[in-house]
């Protein structure tokens, strides 16, 4: 065990509320357990999660530094950790412990995130990158990826010749989603809207409709009469009717949060006459972001969709730009 003497800074907010609750502060490392890693962060990325936590998440404990996924530089190790070196490029694991658990935690939620100059977290939920994958990347897939990963794959049981309807193909989670199904051999559907859709790339989707302009279920009617296999929700209340309309028999839909809204409501007989099923799904498992996420985003197999990337002192301007559906893809934030 040891004492670091480093000049270390992070974003903080103290209680909820809009864009003007974000103050910086400056703190010590502290003791160095034999299992911790410290790591001087390069990039923190943002989720809607992070808004949810800046306007008042019930659960969330104030002060708390947001961000859940962030990349950076080992700078020191405690003398049990022989996986890891200094001077070597990491990811954090955004979530803590078995993601099937009750004490589960997610970093930026139940503890502090990665909105910090320097980080101290233990060993194990660090993995290393090499060099295929670059800093803005790294920071940016993980949440979103592994999210999707476990929403499709593992909740859903995607195969080939599935039809998968998204919302929202240019969310994180959305293109995430999209790219896996697609990889899974599926057909996809996703939403757009306005000019998001000319930023996407048309030709990976089978089919992009924009909800406001377009009529969603008669579009998807007409790409397949009986409906989808799998609707991936993550918008809630104001798209939820229309998921289930679109659903066919046997179908499933998915679901990991409700930016519009959380209460929706369901009609119990179109629901166990066709068979379907409502599934719902957090984060996923760590075994599948090292082993099954990383190496396919690492050779390209999945690509990551940035949007912008700001100042970490800016994270005030960066809020808005996400909260205002502004965004194409990920947010990052540069820590300097």
């Amino acid at each position: 065990m040891c004492v670091l003497v480093i000049k270390a800074q992070r974003a903080i907010i103290r209680k909820p509320g809009s864009f003007d609750v974000f103050d910086f502060e400056d703190f010590d490392i502290g003791k160095v357990q034999d299992n911790d890693v410290v790591v001087k962060m390069n990039y923190a990325a943002m989720n809607h999660l992070d808004l949810w936590v800046r306007k008042g998440l019930p659960g969330v404990t104030y002060p708390i530094v947001p961000c859940s996924e962030g990349m950076g530089v080992v700078v020191a190790r405690g003398k049990s950790v022989n996986s890891l070196k200094e001077g070597q490029r990491v990811l954090l694991s955004p979530g803590i412990g078995d993601y099937l658990s009750e004490d589960y935690g997610i970093h930026g939620e139940t503890c502090n995130g990665t909105l910090s100059s320097h980080l101290k977290q233990k060993s194990n939920l660090w993995i290393p990158l090499d060099d295929s994958i670059d800093d803005r990347v790294a920071a940016a897939f993980p949440l979103s990826f592994l999210t999707s990963w476990n929403m499709v794959v593992r909740r859903c049981n995607v195969k080939k010749g599935d039809i998968v309807f998204i919302w929202g193909a240019g969310s994180g989670v959305g293109h995430a989603a999209g790219q896996i199904a697609k990889l899974h051999g599926a057909k996809i559907i996703g939403t757009a809207r306005g000019s998001k859709i000319s930023k996407l790339d048309s030709g990976f989707w089978d089919l992009l409709v924009d909800p406001k302009v377009d009529d969603v279920v008669g579009a998807v009617r007409n790409f397949s009469s009986k409906g989808v296999d799998i609707v991936v929700e993550h918008t809630g209340e104001k798209t939820w009717k229309r998921s289930l309309s679109i659903l066919k028999r046997n179908g499933r839909l998915v679901t990991c949060g409700g930016t519009t809204g959380p209460i929706v409501k369901i009609n119990l007989p179109h629901l166990f006459i066709k068979n379907q099923m409502i599934i719902g799904s957090t984060m996923g498992s760590f075994e599948d972001l090292k082993n099954q996420i990383l190496p396919r985003v690492s050779n390209g197999d999945l690509k990551v969709l940035i949007d912008r990337e700001f100042d970490w002192k800016d994270i005030a301007q960066a809020h808005q730009h996400l909260e205002e559906s502004n965004a194409i893809g990920k947010v990052l934030l540069k820590i300097k």
